[in-house]
């Protein structure tokens, strides 16, 4: 007859009036206790209790005027409310209440050295590491160590088959700055787990690389590819300002002379562009790899390049991103 939030009135009466009443309350023992319990420790209230005592009338008649009320519910809970807690699988649970498998510092430190300690991301390649500027004892370190597949249950790209032990293993990490290492959290379908493997096996690679090149190596390579540019550039303005107008009404001694001057633009190409072009792009080359895309893109322009001002200008735009990358290093 009664539940927890019903509440019983006579019919007509007001909230001022005495004869409203409460029918479901909860007892000590009902706050006391557990969630799941408490719909149990209801405690009846009935109509004699509830109202007032009125001496004037006898026991008797009190008591017959509170068994003919007629109770009216007012309101009553959701039938989303419930007193009881979700029971998830076990195993579910287990796995939420387990500790993150985290990298030890050992395996943090071996992913930061084998990266350069620069983050992964080839379009990044950001040292991850500078001086304290507060203490000259102390440095500032700006590395994450990532999971590849995530380091607990809920996490990006987790690996339920995955074991404990591969989890928290280097072959399971890689190394990026801690921007990086939020975006491929955030973008877990954009970052899979081969591609951030990729990432990983160029940066060592790049790391090795990098082991070989002196500061000042790199810094000569920059000014070379400055040097090739400009005069690429300057090379293709000249020749493009001097080139003979197409005369129609005299087609073939005009057809004759464009023919003429591009002849003439490629050999002075070949002597005067195409030795520095050549060289700087083989010293990228050896610093970075035959397999990275930049180099491979810049040797595809620089064989385009005496076909037309087009390809002398697609050129320069591709000596440029190559330094961009270099200068990352």
């Amino acid at each position: 007859m009664w539940c927890g939030g019903l509440t019983g009135r006579v019919p007509g009466a007001t909230l001022s009036d005495p004869s409203l009443a409460c029918v479901s309350l909860w007892s000590q023992d009902a706050v006391r206790a557990p969630n799941h319990t408490r719909a149990t420790h209801l405690k009846e209230v009935t109509r004699s209790d509830a109202l007032p005592r009125d001496r004037s009338s006898s026991p008797a008649e009190r008591a017959a005027g509170a068994a003919s009320l007629a109770l009216e519910p007012l309101w009553s809970p959701p039938e989303s409310r419930c007193y009881f807690k979700s029971r998830r699988p076990a195993q579910y649970v287990g796995e939420m209440n387990r500790k993150r498998d985290d990298f030890s510092a050992p395996t943090r430190r071996n992913l930061a050295a084998r990266a350069g300690y620069r983050c992964s991301n080839p379009t990044c390649r950001r040292p991850t590491s500078r001086p304290d500027p507060g203490d000259p004892n102390k440095w500032v370190d700006i590395g994450v160590a990532s999971h590849l597949a995530g380091a607990s249950p809920g996490g990006p790209r987790f690996d339920r088959a995955m074991s404990r032990e591969v989890r928290r293993s280097i072959d399971n990490g890689v190394w990026l700055c801690q921007v990086c290492a939020k975006v491929i959290d955030d973008a877990p379908e954009a970052f899979t787990i081969d591609g951030l493997r990729a990432w990983k096996s160029h940066a060592e690679a790049a790391a090795a690389r990098d082991s070989s090149a002196l500061a000042d190596q790199i810094m000569e390579v920059l000014s070379d590819l400055d040097r090739a540019h400009a005069l690429l550039l300057d090379f293709c303005e000249q020749w493009q300002q001097g080139e003979p107008a197409h005369d129609f009404e005299r087609f073939e001694e005009s057809t004759e002379a464009l023919i003429a001057y591009s002849n003439a633009r490629r050999s002075a190409y070949q002597r005067e562009i195409s030795p520095g072009v050549t060289s700087v792009i083989v010293r990228v080359e050896r610093m970075m790899g035959k397999q990275d895309e930049d180099v491979i893109e810049c040797k595809r322009e620089a064989m385009m390049g005496p076909t037309n001002y087009i390809g002398m200008r697609m050129l320069a735009d591709s000596l440029q991103r190559l330094r961009a990358v270099v200068a990352l290093r």
